[in-house]
C-alpha cells in the first residue's frame, strides 16, 4: 500500500471544558505543520476531544517522501567566509538549520552581488521513520493559553498516555517523559486495543467512550427525549448543555426528585441552585417547574440508586441554604438594603458601590426628562433599587440572582412609595435585558455607561486577550439597549453628555471609539456584511436608526447591485480626488451655474439639486428604502462626467466649481454613511473589460 491512516491520541488527566477543543485543534495544527515541513502528504479526517483525551485522524499518509532537490539562497559570500577563506558564524548557521554542511553549498552571481546558495538532494525516505523522529518535539512544542507543567514538561493537563499509529503499528517512541503505548485508555485506565486508527473511535465507543463530541450531543439528546415525557419537558441552557458534554465521555441521564415544599421558592432560584451549582437539568410542566430534576453520569453504573440518592440528597442540601437565606432576606424591605452599598468597595472612579449607585439614579433621571418624561419618578424608584439586591445573602451565595432576587423583594403589597408595582419586571430587566421597556432601558444604560466610565477614568481599558472585569460584555450590553429599545431613539451625543460630565472629555472619546467598533461588529452579528457596517458606522450617533439602515442599504444593494457597485466606485473616486485637493492646497467652489459648461457637468448639478431636497424630506420621513432607490439614479449622470470630463482642468474657475460639484455629490452620499467603503462588485462592461 502506499499511504496509510495516521492516529495521535494524548490521555490526560481531566482536562476543564474550555480547553478541549483547543487541544483538539492545536493537537491538528502541530501535526499538519510536521507533515508541511518533512513534505509529507495526507489529508486531515477528524479531531476528537473529551475531558480525558484529544486526538487526530490522518488519512491517506503516504508511506514514502519521494526524492526532493533543495534550492535554497543564503547569505553574501562576503559574509559567509572569513578572511582565512573558513566558514563564518553566520554560514554555519544557515547549514544548521538545514541540516547541511560545506559540501551542498554553491556560489552563483546574482545582480546584488555573490550569494551562498544551497543544493542538496534529499533521498527518498520512509515517512514512518520521519515520523518516528520528530513527533516527540511537535507534541512538545504546543503552546496554550494556559498550560500546567510537570517536571520539563507541560500541557493543559499532565499527558498520562501517548498513542502513536501509522498504519496497524504503534510507533515506539518517548514523549512528555513517558514510553508509547500501544493501547489507548480508558475511564480508569484500563487498556484498550485500538485495532488501526480507521477503527479508533469505534474501538472506543466498543468500551463506551464517545470521542465525538457532536456524537455525545446527540445521545444526551436523545436520552433527554426518553427521559422526559409528555407534558414534562426540559430546556438547559447551552452553555450547561456545552459543560455536560465536555465532563463526560459517555453520558447517561438518570431521574432525581425533590420535596415539594421547596417550589414555594420562586423558581428562578431553584433553577439557578439546580443548573449553576448543581449541575443538573430542572423539569417543568406546562403549569410550571415541578419538584424532579435530571441529572448526567460518565457511563453505566452498577449503583445507580446509590448515585441517584445522593444527588437527591445534595439537591435537598442546597435547597435548605436558598429557603434560609431567601427567608432571611425576606425579613427587610428591599430598599432597607440600600445603605449597605456603603460598606461594598468599588474599583475605578467610584469608591464605593453606593457612590456608583447615586450617580446611576441621577443620570438615568436625567436620560428619562429626555426620553420617557410620563416615567421619571418609576425610572428613579427602579435606579435607586437596582443594587440593593446585591448585599443580600441570596445573591451573595447566587450571584446570577442579582436583579431576579430585586424584583421578589421590591415587588410589593400595599402602596408603599419605595415598593415597585406588582407584575412590574423593570429592575428585573434592567440587569437581565430579558426584556426591554422604556424604565428598563434607561435604568439599564445608565448602570452599564457608569461601569465603563469608572474603569476607563482610571485608564483600565479592555483589550481582546484581557478583560477581567467584562467590560467588552457591559459595552455590547449598551449598544443592545441603543439600538433594539422598541420605544425610545436614542442618542449617543446627548446620553454621553449627561453620564460623562464629571470626567475629561478625552475618556468619552476614548469609550465613543471603543463603543463604535464593537457596534460595527454588533451589526456584523446581526446579520449586516461588514462593508455595510463600515458604512453606516458613522450614523451610530442613533444606533437604532443606523441599525435601520443598514438592513435597508443590504436589501436595496441585492435588488439593484449594478448601480451599488458603480456608485460605490464612483464615491471611492470622489472621495480621493478631494482629499488630493486638500492635499495641493485646492479649494472647492460653490458652484456656479455660469461656469458649468459641459452637458454632463450640468446634468449632473441639476440631478444633485433635484435630490438634495428629496432625499432630505424622505430622510427625515426615515424611509430610507424610497431614499436609496432614488439616490441610485445619480449613477448614470456619474459615469458620464467621469467619462468625458477632467476635474482637475488647467482652468481654476472651471477646476474648483468641479471640485465644489464633487463635493455636493458627496454629501448626497454622506446622508447614508462612508459610500466609498463599501465593496464595489467586479462588472464587465460590453467590451469584456472588468469594471470596478
Amino acid at each position: 500500500m502506499k499511504s496509510a491512516d495516521f492516529l495521535v491520541e494524548l490521555w490526560v488527566e481531566d482536562m476543564p471544558v474550555a480547553v478541549q477543543l483547543e487541544a483538539e485543534f492545536k493537537l491538528k495544527e502541530a501535526v499538519e505543520k510536521l507533515f508541511e515541513r518533512e513534505k509529507i502528504s495526507g489529508e486531515f479526517k477528524k479531531g476528537f476531544s473529551t475531558p480525558r483525551r484529544a486526538a487526530v485522524l490522518f488519512e491517506n499518509v503516504s508511506r514514502y517522501i519521494e526524492e526532493s532537490k533543495t534550492d535554497i539562497k543564503g547569505p553574501p559570500e562576503k559574509i559567509a567566509f572569513d578572511r582565512d577563506g573558513k566558514p563564518s558564524a553566520v554560514l554555519e548557521g544557515f547549514l544548521a538549520r538545514y541540516q547541511a554542511d560545506c559540501a551542498d553549498i554553491r556560489i552563483r552571481a546574482t545582480d546584488r552581488g555573490n550569494y551562498v546558495f544551497l543544493e542538496k538532494t534529499i533521498p527518498r525516505r520512509s515517512s514512518e521513520q520521519v515520523i518516528r523522529e520528530n513527533i516527540y518535539s511537535a507534541l512538545e512544542g504546543i503552546k496554550f493559553s494556559k498550560m500546567m507543567r510537570w517536571g520539563a514538561h507541560s500541557f493543559p493537563r499532565p499527558v498520562r498516555n501517548v498513542l502513536i499509529m501509522f498504519g496497524k503499528k504503534a510507533l515506539k517512541l518517548d514523549c512528555f517523559g513517558i514510553p508509547s503505548s500501544k493501547t489507548s485508555r480508558a475511564f480508569m485506565g484500563e487498556n484498550i486495543k485500538i485495532e488501526s486508527p480507521a477503527a479508533y473511535e469505534q474501538n472506543l465507543k466498543s468500551s463506551r467512550i464517545l470521542a465525538d463530541r457532536k456524537k455525545r450531543g446527540d445521545v444526551f439528546e436523545a436520552q433527554l427525549k426518553d427521559a422526559l415525557k409528555e407534558p414534562l419537558y426540559s430546556k438547559p441552557s447551552d452553555e450547561l448543555t456545552r459543560e455536560t458534554l465536555g465532563i463526560c465521555e459517555f453520558p447517561r441521564i438518570l431521574k432525581g426528585e425533590f420535596d415539594e415544599k421547596f417550589l414555594e421558592l420562586p423558581h428562578e432560584f431553584l433553577k439557578v441552585t439546580l443548573e449553576f451549582h448543581q449541575k443538573c437539568f430542572a423539569v417543568y410542566d406546562k403549569k410550571g417547574m415541578v419538584n424532579r430534576f435530571l441529572f448526567v453520569v460518565d457511563g453505566v453504573s452498577d449503583n445507580a440508586r446509590e448515585v441517584r440518592d445522593n444527588y437527591e440528597r445534595c439537591v435537598t442540601a442546597r435547597f435548605e441554604d436558598t429557603k434560609f437565606f431567601w427567608e432571611n432576606d425576606r425579613k427587610k424591605k428591599l430598599i432597607e438594603y440600600y445603605d449597605n452599598l456603603k460598606r461594598v468597595n468599588y474599583m475605578g472612579k467610584f469608591s464605593t458601590l453606593y457612590e456608583k449607585a447615586e450617580r446611576i439614579i441621577r443620570d438615568a433621571a436625567e436620560i428619562a426628562k429626555i426620553y420617557s418624561p410620563g416615567e421619571e419618578e418609576e425610572v428613579r424608584k427602579t435606579a435607586k433599587l437596582l443594587y440593593c439586591d446585591i448585599v443580600t445573602q441570596i445573591v451573595g451565595e447566587f450571584p446570577e440572582l442579582h436583579g431576579i432576587a430585586g424584583q421578589y423583594l421590591g415587588m410589593g403589597v400595599t402602596d408603599d412609595p419605595d415598593e415597585l408595582p406588582v407584575g412590574s419586571h423593570a429592575l428585573r430587566d434592567a440587569v437581565t435585558l430579558e426584556t426591554l421597556n422604556n424604565v428598563s432601558a434607561v435604568c439599564g444604560l445608565a448602570e452599564r455607561l457608569n461601569t465603563l466610565k469608572s474603569f476607563f477614568s482610571s485608564g483600565m481599558l479592555p483589550t481582546t486577550s484581557k478583560d477581567p472585569y467584562a467590560l467588552i460584555k457591559t459595552a455590547d450590553e449598551a449598544l443592545r439597549i441603543l439600538a433594539e429599545t422598541e420605544g425610545i431613539d436614542f442618542e449617543v451625543t446627548k446620553i454621553f453628555e449627561i453620564v460623562f460630565d464629571d470626567v475629561e472629555k478625552s475618556v468619552s472619546d476614548k469609550l465613543r471609539d471603543f463603543m463604535n467598533e464593537r457596534f460595527k461588529l454588533y451589526l456584523i452579528k446581526k446579520g449586516i456584511p461588514a462593508d455595510v457596517a463600515n458604512m453606516t458606522e458613522s450614523k451610530f450617533d442613533i444606533p437604532k436608526e443606523a441599525l435601520k439602515l443598514s438592513r435597508v442599504v443590504m436589501t436595496v444593494r441585492d435588488k439593484k447591485r449594478d448601480e451599488f457597485a458603480h456608485i460605490a466606485a464612483s464615491a471611492k473616486r470622489i472621495r480621493n480626488i478631494l482629499k488630493q485637493a486638500e492635499k495641493f492646497g485646492m479649494e472647492p467652489a460653490t458652484v456656479q451655474k455660469d461656469l458649468l459648461k459641459a452637458p454632463e457637468e450640468k446634468a449632473l448639478y441639476d440631478l444633485s439639486a433635484l435630490l438634495g431636497g428629496e432625499l432630505e424630506n424622505l430622510m427625515s420621513k426615515k424611509d430610507y428604502t424610497a431614499a436609496l432607490l432614488r439616490l441610485v439614479s445619480v449613477k448614470e449622470p456619474l459615469d458620464s462626467f467621469f467619462e468625458k470630463l477632467m476635474v482637475m482642468d488647467k482652468d481654476e474657475a472651471l477646476r474648483d466649481n468641479r471640485l465644489g460639484l464633487l463635493r455636493d455629490i458627496d454629501k448626497l452620499l454622506s446622508n447614508f454613511g462612508r459610500f466609498d467603503t463599501l465593496n464595489a462588485l467586479v462588472l464587465e462592461d460590453n467590451t469584456g473589460k472588468k469594471l470596478e
